[in-house]
Protein backbone atom coordinates (compact mmCIF):
# COMPACT_ATOMS: atom_id res chain seq x y z
CA UNK A 1 0.00 0.00 0.00
CA UNK A 2 0.98 4.04 -0.64
CA UNK A 3 1.71 5.62 2.83
CA UNK A 4 2.11 9.36 2.16
CA UNK A 5 3.29 11.76 4.76
CA UNK A 6 4.27 15.39 5.38
CA UNK A 7 8.22 15.96 5.69
CA UNK A 8 8.83 19.23 7.63
CA UNK A 9 10.62 20.61 4.28
CA UNK A 10 6.71 21.20 3.28
CA UNK A 11 6.91 18.55 0.76
CA UNK A 12 5.11 15.15 0.52
CA UNK A 13 6.71 12.05 1.11
CA UNK A 14 5.11 8.92 -0.59
CA UNK A 15 6.06 5.11 -0.14
CA UNK A 16 5.12 2.15 -1.73
CA UNK A 17 5.72 -1.37 -0.82
CA UNK A 18 3.61 -3.92 -2.54
CA UNK A 19 4.34 -7.68 -3.47
CA UNK A 20 7.65 -7.30 -2.12
CA UNK A 21 8.36 -4.36 -4.16
CA UNK A 22 9.40 -0.80 -2.34
CA UNK A 23 9.72 2.29 -4.02
CA UNK A 24 9.77 6.17 -2.96
CA UNK A 25 8.80 9.86 -4.16
CA UNK A 26 8.67 13.34 -2.83
CA UNK A 27 6.31 16.20 -4.49
CA UNK A 28 5.07 19.61 -3.81
CA UNK A 29 1.31 18.80 -3.26
CA UNK A 30 -0.31 15.88 -1.79
CA UNK A 31 -2.56 14.85 -4.45
CA UNK A 32 0.65 14.53 -6.77
CA UNK A 33 2.18 11.97 -4.17
CA UNK A 34 -1.66 10.04 -4.08
CA UNK A 35 -1.71 10.31 -7.78
CA UNK A 36 2.18 8.75 -7.67
CA UNK A 37 1.42 6.09 -5.17
CA UNK A 38 -1.85 4.74 -6.55
CA UNK A 39 -0.15 4.82 -10.47
CA UNK A 40 3.36 2.87 -8.94
CA UNK A 41 1.11 0.16 -7.32
CA UNK A 42 -0.94 -0.73 -10.91
CA UNK A 43 2.11 -0.88 -11.91
CA UNK A 44 4.25 -3.29 -9.72
CA UNK A 45 1.13 -5.52 -10.13
CA UNK A 46 1.16 -5.36 -13.78
CA UNK A 47 5.04 -6.39 -13.84
CA UNK A 48 4.18 -9.14 -11.51
CA UNK A 49 1.24 -10.74 -13.57
CA UNK A 50 4.27 -10.13 -16.76
CA UNK A 51 2.31 -7.57 -18.35
CA UNK A 52 3.31 -3.99 -20.03
CA UNK A 53 1.78 -0.82 -18.51
CA UNK A 54 0.80 1.30 -21.25
CA UNK A 55 2.86 4.41 -20.96
CA UNK A 56 4.13 7.03 -23.79
CA UNK A 57 8.03 7.52 -23.95
CA UNK A 58 7.16 11.19 -23.04
CA UNK A 59 6.28 10.20 -19.42
CA UNK A 60 9.17 7.59 -19.50
CA UNK A 61 11.32 10.77 -20.29
CA UNK A 62 9.91 12.79 -17.75
CA UNK A 63 10.07 10.11 -14.63
CA UNK A 64 13.53 9.63 -15.82
CA UNK A 65 14.32 13.16 -15.72
CA UNK A 66 12.24 13.43 -11.85
CA UNK A 67 13.94 10.22 -10.58
CA UNK A 68 17.46 8.99 -12.36
CA UNK A 69 19.02 12.00 -13.80
CA UNK A 70 18.68 13.99 -11.00
CA UNK A 71 21.28 12.16 -8.66
CA UNK A 72 23.35 12.07 -11.72
CA UNK A 73 26.62 13.92 -11.86
CA UNK A 74 25.54 15.31 -15.33
CA UNK A 75 22.00 15.86 -14.14
CA UNK A 76 22.30 19.31 -15.88
CA UNK A 77 22.70 18.11 -19.20
CA UNK A 78 20.35 15.32 -19.17
CA UNK A 79 17.59 16.88 -18.10
CA UNK A 80 18.34 19.97 -20.66
CA UNK A 81 18.66 17.17 -23.35
CA UNK A 82 15.23 15.25 -22.17
CA UNK A 83 13.60 18.83 -22.36
CA UNK A 84 14.63 19.11 -25.54
CA UNK A 85 13.46 15.30 -26.76
CA UNK A 86 10.13 16.55 -25.68
CA UNK A 87 9.65 19.86 -27.24
CA UNK A 88 7.88 20.84 -30.53
CA UNK A 89 10.62 22.12 -31.84
CA UNK A 90 13.06 19.13 -31.50
CA UNK A 91 10.36 16.89 -33.85
CA UNK A 92 10.26 13.56 -31.42
CA UNK A 93 7.50 11.67 -33.70
CA UNK A 94 7.63 8.49 -31.31
CA UNK A 95 7.19 10.83 -28.21
CA UNK A 96 3.69 10.32 -27.47
CA UNK A 97 3.50 6.78 -28.45
CA UNK A 98 3.36 4.18 -26.14
CA UNK A 99 6.89 2.89 -25.02
CA UNK A 100 6.60 -0.76 -25.99
CA UNK A 101 5.46 0.07 -29.77
CA UNK A 102 8.51 1.75 -30.45
CA UNK A 103 10.70 -0.71 -32.50
CA UNK A 104 14.46 -0.15 -34.01
CA UNK A 105 12.95 0.91 -37.06
CA UNK A 106 11.75 4.27 -35.62
CA UNK A 107 14.82 4.59 -33.78
CA UNK A 108 16.53 4.04 -37.13
CA UNK A 109 14.86 6.83 -39.12
CA UNK A 110 15.20 9.20 -36.38
CA UNK A 111 18.95 8.38 -36.28
CA UNK A 112 18.93 8.94 -40.21
CA UNK A 113 17.30 12.57 -39.58
CA UNK A 114 19.66 13.28 -36.94
CA UNK A 115 22.46 12.71 -39.20
CA UNK A 116 21.44 15.39 -41.79
CA UNK A 117 21.93 17.97 -39.72
CA UNK A 118 24.14 16.81 -36.44
CA UNK A 119 27.69 15.06 -36.27
CA UNK A 120 27.44 11.31 -35.32
CA UNK A 121 29.06 12.07 -32.27
CA UNK A 122 26.43 14.68 -30.91
CA UNK A 123 23.65 11.84 -32.29
CA UNK A 124 25.47 8.70 -30.59
CA UNK A 125 25.18 10.86 -26.83
CA UNK A 126 22.16 11.24 -27.73
CA UNK A 127 21.12 7.62 -28.48
CA UNK A 128 22.80 6.79 -25.36
CA UNK A 129 20.54 8.54 -23.53
CA UNK A 130 17.84 7.75 -24.94
CA UNK A 131 19.02 4.01 -24.56
CA UNK A 132 19.37 4.27 -20.97
CA UNK A 133 15.50 5.56 -21.26
CA UNK A 134 14.47 2.55 -22.66
CA UNK A 135 16.20 0.62 -20.61
CA UNK A 136 14.49 2.03 -17.58
CA UNK A 137 11.16 1.74 -19.03
CA UNK A 138 11.97 -1.81 -19.43
CA UNK A 139 12.69 -2.01 -15.44
CA UNK A 140 8.94 -0.30 -14.61
CA UNK A 141 7.29 -2.05 -17.12
CA UNK A 142 6.59 0.06 -19.81
CA UNK A 143 8.35 -2.11 -22.24
CA UNK A 144 9.58 -5.63 -22.55
CA UNK A 145 12.67 -5.02 -24.84
CA UNK A 146 15.01 -1.76 -25.59
CA UNK A 147 14.47 -1.41 -29.16
CA UNK A 148 17.66 0.35 -29.12
CA UNK A 149 19.78 -2.81 -28.59
CA UNK A 150 18.90 -3.30 -32.38
CA UNK A 151 19.76 -0.46 -33.77
CA UNK A 152 23.03 0.27 -35.74
CA UNK A 153 24.70 3.00 -34.16
CA UNK A 154 26.49 5.89 -36.73
CA UNK A 155 30.39 5.55 -36.49
CA UNK A 156 31.98 8.28 -34.29
CA UNK A 157 33.52 11.06 -36.22
CA UNK A 158 37.63 10.98 -36.37
CA UNK A 159 39.23 12.10 -32.88
CA UNK A 160 40.83 15.35 -33.38
CA UNK A 161 44.45 15.83 -34.11
CA UNK A 162 44.83 19.80 -33.19
CA UNK A 163 47.97 20.77 -31.09
CA UNK A 164 49.07 24.12 -30.47
CA UNK A 165 52.21 25.06 -31.57
CA UNK A 166 53.85 27.83 -29.57
CA UNK A 167 53.50 30.61 -32.31
CA UNK A 168 49.73 30.36 -31.95
CA UNK A 169 50.23 30.33 -28.32
CA UNK A 170 52.00 33.58 -28.44
CA UNK A 171 49.59 35.03 -30.55
CA UNK A 172 46.61 34.81 -28.61
CA UNK A 173 48.75 35.66 -25.72
CA UNK A 174 49.27 39.11 -27.49
CA UNK A 175 45.26 39.81 -27.98
CA UNK A 176 44.76 38.95 -24.54
CA UNK A 177 47.69 41.54 -23.58
CA UNK A 178 48.81 39.10 -21.27
CA UNK A 179 52.43 40.12 -18.95
CA UNK A 180 54.57 38.04 -17.00
CA UNK A 181 53.00 39.93 -13.85
CA UNK A 182 49.54 39.83 -11.60
CA UNK A 183 46.39 40.45 -13.72
CA UNK A 184 45.18 43.69 -13.72
CA UNK A 185 41.70 42.74 -16.29
CA UNK A 186 39.87 39.43 -16.98
CA UNK A 187 42.23 38.93 -20.42
CA UNK A 188 45.08 38.73 -18.75
CA UNK A 189 43.44 35.81 -16.05
CA UNK A 190 42.73 34.05 -19.65
CA UNK A 191 46.22 34.54 -20.25
CA UNK A 192 47.20 32.99 -16.99
CA UNK A 193 44.38 29.84 -17.30
CA UNK A 194 45.85 29.30 -20.90
CA UNK A 195 49.30 28.76 -19.74
CA UNK A 196 48.47 26.70 -17.34
CA UNK A 197 46.03 24.71 -19.25
CA UNK A 198 48.91 24.14 -21.51
CA UNK A 199 51.39 23.56 -18.99
CA UNK A 200 48.73 20.44 -16.61
CA UNK A 201 46.69 19.43 -19.14
CA UNK A 202 44.19 20.32 -16.96
CA UNK A 203 40.46 21.53 -18.25
CA UNK A 204 38.96 25.01 -18.47
CA UNK A 205 36.84 24.42 -15.23
CA UNK A 206 39.81 22.65 -13.74
CA UNK A 207 42.57 25.03 -14.30
CA UNK A 208 39.87 27.65 -12.06
CA UNK A 209 38.63 26.01 -9.15
CA UNK A 210 41.44 23.93 -8.39
CA UNK A 211 43.32 25.10 -5.03
CA UNK A 212 47.35 25.20 -6.01
CA UNK A 213 50.00 24.64 -3.09
CA UNK A 214 53.36 24.26 -3.66
CA UNK A 215 54.07 21.78 -7.03
CA UNK A 216 50.65 20.20 -6.73
CA UNK A 217 46.84 21.27 -7.41
CA UNK A 218 44.30 19.79 -5.86
CA UNK A 219 41.04 18.74 -7.34
CA UNK A 220 38.36 18.59 -5.24
CA UNK A 221 35.87 17.13 -8.13
CA UNK A 222 36.44 16.23 -11.44
CA UNK A 223 34.22 15.29 -14.54
CA UNK A 224 35.01 11.64 -13.40
CA UNK A 225 34.25 12.36 -10.04
CA UNK A 226 37.34 11.47 -8.41
CA UNK A 227 39.54 14.19 -6.59
CA UNK A 228 42.59 14.28 -8.07
CA UNK A 229 46.23 15.74 -7.38
CA UNK A 230 47.91 17.32 -10.34
CA UNK A 231 51.70 17.74 -10.33
CA UNK A 232 52.81 21.33 -11.31
CA UNK A 233 55.98 21.90 -13.17
CA UNK A 234 58.68 24.49 -12.46
CA UNK A 235 57.01 26.54 -15.50
CA UNK A 236 53.34 26.10 -13.69
CA UNK A 237 54.42 26.94 -10.67
CA UNK A 238 56.36 29.71 -11.72
CA UNK A 239 53.30 31.13 -13.07
CA UNK A 240 51.34 30.96 -9.64
CA UNK A 241 53.62 33.58 -8.68
CA UNK A 242 51.76 36.21 -10.69
CA UNK A 243 48.27 34.40 -10.54
CA UNK A 244 47.96 32.35 -7.82
CA UNK A 245 44.07 32.09 -7.94
CA UNK A 246 41.67 32.92 -10.42
CA UNK A 247 38.55 34.93 -10.42
CA UNK A 248 36.60 34.85 -13.78
CA UNK A 249 34.00 31.75 -14.53
CA UNK A 250 34.22 29.22 -17.14
CA UNK A 251 31.57 31.27 -19.66
CA UNK A 252 33.79 34.65 -19.53
CA UNK A 253 36.99 32.07 -19.95
CA UNK A 254 35.45 30.91 -22.97
CA UNK A 255 34.19 34.44 -24.72
CA UNK A 256 37.00 35.90 -24.35
CA UNK A 257 39.42 33.33 -25.18
CA UNK A 258 37.28 32.38 -28.40
CA UNK A 259 37.40 36.92 -29.49
CA UNK A 260 41.16 36.30 -29.11
CA UNK A 261 41.43 33.44 -31.18
CA UNK A 262 39.54 35.12 -33.65
CA UNK A 263 41.51 38.15 -33.93
CA UNK A 264 44.34 36.39 -33.78
CA UNK A 265 43.17 34.76 -37.16
CA UNK A 266 43.89 31.32 -36.09
CA UNK A 267 41.62 28.65 -37.00
CA UNK A 268 40.23 25.06 -35.94
CA UNK A 269 41.36 25.98 -32.15
CA UNK A 270 39.08 25.23 -29.29
CA UNK A 271 40.66 25.73 -25.41
CA UNK A 272 40.20 22.03 -24.59
CA UNK A 273 43.10 21.50 -27.43
CA UNK A 274 45.55 22.41 -24.60
CA UNK A 275 44.77 19.21 -22.34
CA UNK A 276 45.49 17.04 -25.69
CA UNK A 277 48.61 19.66 -26.02
CA UNK A 278 49.78 19.46 -22.77
CA UNK A 279 49.46 15.35 -23.13
CA UNK A 280 51.22 14.93 -26.29
CA UNK A 281 53.93 16.89 -24.70
CA UNK A 282 54.17 15.06 -21.15
CA UNK A 283 53.94 11.38 -23.36
CA UNK A 284 57.60 12.57 -24.42
CA UNK A 285 58.94 12.32 -20.47
CA UNK A 286 57.07 10.25 -19.05
CA UNK A 287 55.22 6.79 -19.44
CA UNK A 288 51.53 6.32 -20.20
CA UNK A 289 50.28 5.08 -16.44
CA UNK A 290 51.63 8.02 -15.14
CA UNK A 291 50.48 10.14 -18.10
CA UNK A 292 46.81 9.17 -16.95
CA UNK A 293 47.31 9.55 -13.67
CA UNK A 294 48.46 13.23 -14.46
CA UNK A 295 45.18 13.41 -17.04
CA UNK A 296 43.02 11.51 -14.39
CA UNK A 297 41.71 9.60 -17.51
CA UNK A 298 40.95 5.86 -16.02
CA UNK A 299 40.81 4.43 -19.72
CA UNK A 300 44.13 4.36 -21.27
CA UNK A 301 42.77 3.94 -24.32
CA UNK A 302 41.06 6.55 -24.55
CA UNK A 303 44.29 8.39 -23.67
CA UNK A 304 45.92 7.44 -26.54
CA UNK A 305 43.55 7.81 -28.99
CA UNK A 306 41.57 11.24 -27.85
CA UNK A 307 44.52 13.14 -26.14
CA UNK A 308 47.58 11.55 -27.25
CA UNK A 309 48.16 13.41 -30.82
CA UNK A 310 51.85 13.34 -31.62
CA UNK A 311 52.19 12.62 -35.69
CA UNK A 312 54.55 9.86 -37.83
CA UNK A 313 56.68 12.63 -38.72
CA UNK A 314 57.67 13.07 -34.70
CA UNK A 315 57.49 9.86 -34.32
CA UNK A 316 60.38 8.93 -36.95
CA UNK A 317 62.68 11.88 -35.45
CA UNK A 318 62.87 10.35 -32.47
CA UNK A 319 63.79 6.85 -33.56
CA UNK A 320 66.91 8.25 -35.20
Amino acid sequence: MAYVRKLPSGLWRVEVEKLGVRDSATFPKKAQADAWGAETEAEIIARKRGQVVRKSLRHGMNRYAMEVSTGKKNAKWETTRIAFFTSDEFGLHFADRAADSITADDIGAWRDLRLTANKASTVNRDMNLLSAIFTACVGWGYCKANPFNKTRRPPDTPPRERVINWREARAILRELDWHRAPPRTSQQEVGFAFLMALHTAMRASEVLKAEYAGSVAFLADTKNGDARRVPLSPRAQRLLEHCPGFTINAGVLDTLFRRARDKAGIKGMTFHDTRATALTRMARRVDVMTLAKISGHRDVNLLLSTYYRTTAEDIALRLR
